[in-house]
């Protein structure tokens, strides 16, 4: 079944935002999706890769319920939730959950959140590097090495020659978890169909399965034929409209990501200049980045420096006045402004470094002194 430009074409230009989209600024920077209609799961109970009957553990453990396989639906693979989930919390207090049936919303909550990404979900044009998902052999033919990435947010992130991406939960291919759970809210809803319909598009061929395969984003049991009449059957219910406005837009560029999170209205008071993601915190990390660019300016440097070395040779210049104060001035500044700049890059790196280890320390010297 082929796929249709508008299924393809993703992104939307500044200006040119879908129709049907609303965004909506919270205080918890989550999205709110108006529905579009009744929210059906994008696949038939028969369809299910994943077995959908629910059943629940011993009345004496307290661990969440179990999708399993089942021979009457030939289902080929099962779901087991994690025995706990860790709710963050807007004041940086973090609890450990244990999963069980009663908080189950909670835990698929925690999964397909988007965290930041909804405060600046508007600017996201600036930062996509594709008009729609790449073909996971697309990432590596552009040198990107895949990394795995738990949050939601950081799903298609790139960060220099990595990829961050989220390996595809095993919930989203059971009709049972989207009926019960997943329909029941507008968000949960959008973006746990645009995360499914965005490994539509990087799971398009047999390479790329055994490229999933290989980077543990897709189960071991999973076969290409099994997912590509998956695919088939659900891609016409992922309409682009009904996913979170996140995947109006393909990959997007961390560096640009981060000065959208620095300077945009909505979340300029929250950033504290720091990254887009937590990867990058480390004093030796922020030394490494900015040395590129330091590195461009000192072969500037040394190129006008030459220059003027060569004009002072002439006759013509060498008794010009103005440009013997110019050569003069910039002979001081050459010296003096490299270790300006390489202090300043130090000090900045050093200080970042003291503010993520002060915020460690509130939050885990406050856990420790309420537990003596």
């Amino acid at each position: 079944m082929l796929l249709s430009k508008r299924f393809l074409m993703g992104r939307t230009a500044e200006g040119r935002r879908a129709p049907h989209l609303s965004v909506e600024q919270k205080t918890d920077v989550s999205v709110d999706i108006p529905p579009t209609g009744p929210r059906l799961p994008p696949f038939k109970p028969s369809e299910s890769l994943v077995g959908d009957h629910l059943t629940t553990a011993s009345q004496d453990a307290s661990i969440a319920g179990s999708i399993r396989s089942s021979d009457e639906l030939q289902s080929p693979l099962s779901w087991t939730p994690p025995a706990f989930f860790v709710q963050h919390y807007s004041n940086a207090r973090s609890e450990i959950c244990i999963v069980d049936g009663n908080n189950l919303p909670e835990y698929l909550q925690s999964d397909l959140e988007m965290g930041s990404m909804g405060g600046i979900v508007k600017y996201l044009w600036w930062a996509s590097s594709s008009q729609t998902s790449l073909a996971l052999h697309e990432y590596l033919f552009h040198a990107c090495s895949i990394v795995l990435t738990a949050e939601h947010g950081e799903h298609e992130v790139e960060k220099q020659q990595a990829v961050f991406i989220k390996p595809l939960p095993e919930y989203l291919l059971s009709h049972s978890v989207w009926d019960s759970y997943l329909c029941k809210d507008d968000n949960l809803y959008a973006n746990a169909l645009g995360l499914l319909r965005s490994y539509f598009l990087l799971v398009r061929t047999r390479t790329d399965m055994a490229i999933a395969h290989e980077h543990s984003l897709v189960p071991k049991e999973l076969t290409w034929e099994q997912w590509a009449s998956f695919s088939r059957a659900a891609i016409p219910n992922c309409p682009l409209k009904s996913c979170n406005p996140r995947y109006l837009y393909g990959s997007l560029d961390e560096t640009r990501l981060t000065w959208i999170w620095r300077l945009s209205p909505e979340t300029f008071s929250r950033s504290g200049w720091s990254r887009w993601t937590t990867y990058t915190y480390a004093s030796s990390n922020f030394i490494q980045e900015k040395t590129k660019w330091l590195l461009g300016a000192l072969f500037y440097v040394t190129i006008v420096l030459t220059a003027m070395q060569v004009g002072l040779a002439t006759d013509r210049l060498g008794s010009n006045a103005t440009f013997l104060r110019a050569s003069s001035g910039f002979t001081i500044f050459s010296i003096l402004a490299p270790l300006v700049i390489i202090v300043s890059v130090i000090m900045i790196a050093l200080l970042q470094e003291s503010r993520f280890t002060f915020t460690r320390y509130k939050i885990y010297g406050g856990r420790a002194a309420a537990l003596n």
